[in-house]
């Protein structure tokens, strides 16, 4: 059996600086599959060459009243630290800035981004 990863050491950092108040992201990396099916196929499609990747993510958590907000349509260099030294990294460029404010609750903010360019994919050791 493996050994899962705690969440507890996970970042994210925009342009070298820490979003301090984020408390959950994701991302998914994609790669498009180019089609290969052909008459020898033997009536079932096939996929045999791996096409473009590309990247969204999103990230959630409380307002930083000391922060300024990241803006829909500003491009980011991004890290999405999974521990110390691990990371998915990237150019994103913000597509959704989501606020939600509750009385009873802190505002909350929500990022979504989409990556651009090279993506850097859970490099390093996880520790």
């Amino acid at each position: 059996m493996g050994t899962p990863v705690s969440g507890q050491d996970g970042k994210i950092s925009v342009g070298g600086v820490d979003l301090v108040l984020i408390n959950k992201w994701d991302a998914d990396i994609d790669a498009a599959t180019i089609e290969t099916t052909n008459f020898d196929s033997s009536g079932y499609r096939e996929y045999g060459v791996v096409g473009l990747k590309s990247g969204t993510g999103n990230c959630d958590g409380l307002l930083d009243a000391t922060a300024g907000a990241l803006a829909v349509g500003q491009s980011v260099a991004v890290k999405l630290y999974l521990a110390t030294s691990s990371y998915i990294g990237g150019t994103a460029i913000i597509t959704k800035v989501k606020v939600t404010n509750d009385a009873k609750e802190f505002v909350g903010v929500s990022y979504s981004f989409q990556l651009t360019g090279v993506i850097t994919e859970a490099t390093g050791a996880i520790s």
